[in-house]
């Protein structure tokens, strides 16, 4: 995302300013001394929200586009490794 912005793209500040919020929350938890379960409960509730408009970003931001290759192949940029990846584990 960071070379996505300094090329130009400015879809990636978006995603940025939400990805340091979900870093402040981690911060926030670690600063505290939460419990592992505690830590779960803020993710769930201050961090899962903000996943979801990352989510709903991603989708939004990258349309598929279509590419011929003796046919059709359809590709989602970044979107498909961050929902099965990153997001997943909210």
């Amino acid at each position: 995302m960071e070379a996505a912005l300094q090329a130009g793209d400015q879809r990636a500040s978006y995603a940025l300013g939400l990805i340091a919020l979900i870093y402040d929350n981690e911060r926030q938890a670690t600063e505290d001394q939460v419990s592992v379960e505690e830590r779960t409960r803020r993710r769930q509730l201050g961090t899962r929200p903000i996943i979801d408009q990352l989510r709903g970003w991603g989708l939004t931001a990258f349309v598929p586009c279509r590419i011929a290759i003796g046919g059709s192949l359809d590709r989602m940029p970044m979107q498909a490794g961050v929902s099965a990846g990153m997001l997943g584990h909210f």
